[in-house]
C-alpha cells in the first residue's frame, strides 16, 4: 500500500495507482458515508469521503512514519464529520430563522418575525404618486369646488370611504 501511494503521488496522470487505492478504500468511504446521522446526506458524504481519499494520497508524507491506511481513514472520518457539522449548523441557522422551537418557551422571537412586514413596495409607490397627482388636480380647481372634496382622497383613500 505504501508503494502504491508513492507511485500515485509521483504519477502525472495517477490513473491506475489512484484507481487501485480507491478500490481498496471503497468500504471505508461507504462505512463513514452511510452512518445513521447522515441519512439525508449520503451522496454528499460519499463525495466528501472520496475527496478526502484523494487529498490524503496527495498530502501523505512517508517520512512521518504514519501508516497509510490509518492516515487515509482519519482523513475520511474527519471529512465526513466536518460535513455533518457544517450541515447541522446550516440546519440550526435555518431553524432559528423560521422560529423552529415552541413559542411557549419565552425565547427570543424568530429572526423572520423581526424583519419588515411583507409590503407591496411597487403598489405603495404607485399610491403615493397617485396621491400627488390628485393633490395637483385639486389645487387647480376653484376654491369652492376644491372645498367639496375630502382631503383623505389625496392620501389614497377609496372613494367609498371618502364619501362617508
Amino acid at each position: 500500500m505504501h508503494t502504491l501511494v508513492i507511485t500515485a503521488q509521483q504519477d502525472t496522470d495517477a490513473g491506475s495507482s489512484m484507481a487501485e487505492i480507491c478500490r481498496r478504500f471503497t468500504g471505508l468511504v461507504k462505512k463513514h458515508a452511510y452512518q445513521p446521522h447522515l441519512k439525508g446526506l449520503h451522496e454528499d458524504a460519499m463525495g466528501e469521503g472520496w475527496l478526502a481519499v484523494v487529498q490524503a494520497v496527495r498530502s501523505f508524507q512517508p517520512a512521518a512514519g504514519v501508516p497509510v491506511a490509518g492516515y487515509i481513514e482519519s482523513r475520511v472520518k474527519f471529512a465526513v464529520w466536518n460535513l455533518f457539522k457544517r450541515e447541522r449548523r446550516r440546519w440550526e441557522r435555518e431553524m432559528s430563522l423560521n422560529g423552529g422551537g415552541d413559542d411557549d418557551e419565552g425565547g427570543a422571537l424568530p429572526l423572520l418575525n423581526l424583519l419588515a412586514a411583507d409590503a407591496d413596495v411597487p403598489a405603495a409607490v404607485e399610491a403615493k404618486l397617485n396621491a400627488v397627482k390628485v393633490r395637483q388636480a385639486l389645487s387647480g380647481l376653484p376654491e369652492k369646488t376644491a372645498a367639496g372634496f375630502d382631503p383623505d382622497i389625496a392620501d389614497g383613500s377609496t372613494f367609498e370611504r371618502c364619501g362617508r
